[in-house]
């Protein structure tokens, strides 16, 4: 119903709404602009709810008078956009398949061990959808390692995709049914992926916005719809970071709407078909 707000739900006024949106610029990098007031206000007032807090606002009182990390890791998971969906942009799978992984392993300089980074990978399905693919994959020799590192800031998110539970509303977005059929078993009202699958992910919990743990550098990394809920400052920040994480053939893919070139001078812009990618600059002198 239009309109329509949760009991616990009450007007945050400007002070209020920009501590929420601090919170979540300073630790997550996500920007909440005017037009998220409706949808933080909801958010909050479930939680509250949940918590047995009275109100909306007594969950600001509450967060901005203590020091209680607890209660501040709830609202910054509550806030996060864990949109996603398995296969999602499905042009960028052909690109895998087709284009960069036959590139990569045809290489004179390929060891032979394939390592892919998917960043910010929500509840899995990213991650999943990529080892599917390579489990397709005709170019992906046996005797080639495949290291797939998924990491995300939410502790839920990393908890259920590393669970590889999904609901029949999620497993219809975006999976074909042979794949569904093919990867998963049915329990229940739930669907879960088969072991050697979910065996060829490792899940990670990673800021983006912090200093990197030492990941290592990667083939292939995905970062896709991320960087479009950043300011421009920490836009180039986490583009630096990630270019410094890319072997020096490797390929950055980014969401449709995200460019690359744009906040990093070390990036240039490659496209195959209807994919788009990017690649480290080969450095001058």
């Amino acid at each position: 119903m239009s309109g329509y707000k949760p009991a616990f739900s009450e007007d945050l006024v400007a002070s209020e709404y920009a501590f929420f949106s601090d919170l979540m610029a300073s630790t997550t990098g996500v920007v909440l602009g005017p037009d998220k007031r409706q949808m933080v206000q909801t958010r909050l007032a479930m939680l509250a709810m949940s918590e047995g807090i009275s109100s909306t606002r007594d969950l600001y009182r509450r967060l901005k008078a203590a020091s209680d990390a607890d209660l501040r890791e709830k609202v910054i998971e509550c806030l996060l956009n864990n949109e996603t969906s398995f296969f999602r942009h499905r042009d960028t799978f052909d690109a895998l398949t087709q284009k960069v992984i036959p590139d990569l392993v045809n290489s004179p300089s390929f060891s032979g061990v394939l390592r892919i980074w998917s960043a910010s990978c929500s509840t899995g399905q990213e991650p999943y959808s990529i080892a599917m693919a390579l489990r397709d994959c005709p170019e992906l020799r046996q005797d080639i390692v495949v290291q797939i590192l998924a990491t995300d800031i939410s502790k839920a998110a990393i908890e259920q995709a590393r669970s590889g539970r999904y609901s029949q509303l999620e497993v219809g977005r975006g999976l074909p049914i042979d794949a569904l059929i093919k990867q998963f078993e049915q329990e229940g009202t739930s669907w879960v992926l088969r072991p050697d699958i979910k065996r060829m992910v490792n899940f990670q919990r990673v800021n983006l916005l912090d200093p990197l743990p030492r990941l290592g550098r990667f083939h292939i990394i995905f970062c896709r719809n991320v960087l479009i809920y950043f300011c421009d400052a920490d836009k180039r920040r986490v583009l630096g970071q990630l270019r410094a994480s890319l072997l020096p053939d490797g390929f950055l893919f980014l969401g449709p709407s995200e460019s690359g070139v744009r906040f990093s001078f070390e990036l240039a812009y490659d496209k195959w078909n209807r994919a788009v990618f990017y690649r480290p600059k080969e450095q001058e002198g």
